[in-house]
């Protein structure tokens, strides 16, 4: 069934079947706009996600450069030849992956997340509310709010 013949269909029912038609519509933008803050708050989570892997990968390669250096102290004291400083060149390599991979981590998990598309699909929503629902309404109005509402509907 189209718009028009809802709405067509609405005009001949009277205003309490044009009441529920809107209330159902409504129940069905504020279902949408909690669907958006919910995939809004997964994106956040995932990006906190991805930070903390960031640090066990730090942590990981910062385990990897104790033990270079470890390795790097005993070609030292054992042999005491060039050896060893190959072994702390790839200890010190390791290590300094580490911090950068942790600045990154870091400032990822600094970055705050919120829910500001849906408060602002929230606060348009509640001023087209109040708007239509302070004024008598033609049949042809609430058409036409029963229309837009799908339409919200439609684009989430």
């Amino acid at each position: 069934m189209s718009a028009a013949q809802e709405g067509e269909q609405v005009a001949q029912e009277g205003v309490g079947a044009a009441a529920k038609a809107v209330s159902e519509s409504v129940s069905g933008l504020v279902r949408a706009e909690i669907d958006l803050a919910k995939a809004e708050l997964a994106a956040g989570a995932k990006a906190k996600a991805s930070g903390i892997a960031m640090l066990v990968v730090t942590a990981v390669l910062a385990w990897l450069g104790v033990q270079g250096l470890l390795i790097a102290a005993g070609f030292a004291l054992a042999l005491v030849v060039p050896g060893w400083a190959a072994a702390l060149i790839v200890a010190g390599v390791l290590l300094l992956l580490g911090a950068i991979i942790a600045l990154v981590g870091l400032r990822q998990l600094r970055k705050p997340f919120g829910l500001d598309t849906t408060k602002a699909q929230a606060s348009e929503d509640q001023a087209w509310v109040k708007e239509r629902l302070g004024a008598p309404q033609t049949s042809e109005q609430i058409r036409e709010d029963v229309a837009w509402t799908k339409q919200r509907l439609a684009k989430r």
